[in-house]
């Protein structure tokens, strides 16, 4: 089995080692700095040594944002809700995605952080927003990539309803039938009583 080895060293001094794996692939990640040429040398047991360079270009381009899905798209108080937001940036690759997120036109919001780690290259990061109380919620996106261009999406269907639940309804009407139920019988009961009253009364003023 042989396992190559690749070596990256710039004129200025950098030097840094990567492994490739059983199948003779390799990944790695080198700083986002422009123009700079590196020189490469393979390595192996049994293996010729191999050389080649290449030199660095500027990545200026935004990332892209291609869509983001909720989950469930109904939201209700008993769900897990969840924001899936598709990205891709051809270059450096997505660093971060910021989820900014609020319940009151952003008047007030909390900011959540989505990453890839260095050695990765994800295009597809969910959050989970967890269960959450009635209410009107709204949110933004900023998209970082590893060369630190920046893409802020803010659309106008960013936003979804978490109505009440339907008990909450049905215990407000129940409770009004009960309390006008009560009016009613306790109107029946006093004029009830008042009747008695003046019966009462006109039995005493015949004895």
């Amino acid at each position: 089995m042989i396992i190559s080895r690749v070596h990256l060293r710039t004129i200025d001094g950098k030097y840094h080692t990567v492994y490739a794996d059983i199948n003779g692939s390799v990944q790695f990640r080198i700083p986002t700095q422009k123009n700079e040429t590196y020189n490469i040398t393979i390595t192996g047991h049994n293996l010729i040594p191999s050389n080649f360079n290449f030199k660095t270009y500027p990545d200026n381009d935004e990332p892209e944002f291609l869509g983001v899905t909720l989950r469930p798209e109904d939201p209700i108080t008993s769900d897990n809700i969840y924001l899936t937001i598709e990205v891709e940036d051809e270059y450096s690759g997505i660093e971060s995605i910021f989820l900014l997120f609020s319940n009151n036109k952003f008047h007030n919001y909390s900011t959540y952080k989505i990453t890839n780690n260095f050695e990765e290259n994800e295009n597809s990061f969910t959050y989970n927003l967890g269960k959450l109380n009635p209410g009107e919620y709204s949110y933004s996106l900023v998209i970082r990539d590893y060369a630190n261009n920046t893409k802020i999406v803010n659309m106008d269907n960013f936003e979804f309803t978490i109505n009440k639940p339907i008990i909450n309804y049905i215990f407000s009407i129940s409770l009004g039938l009960i309390i006008g139920i009560v009016g009613v019988s306790i109107i029946i009961v006093y004029k009830g009583m008042q009747r008695y009253a003046e019966i009462i009364r006109k039995i005493e003023d015949k004895i």
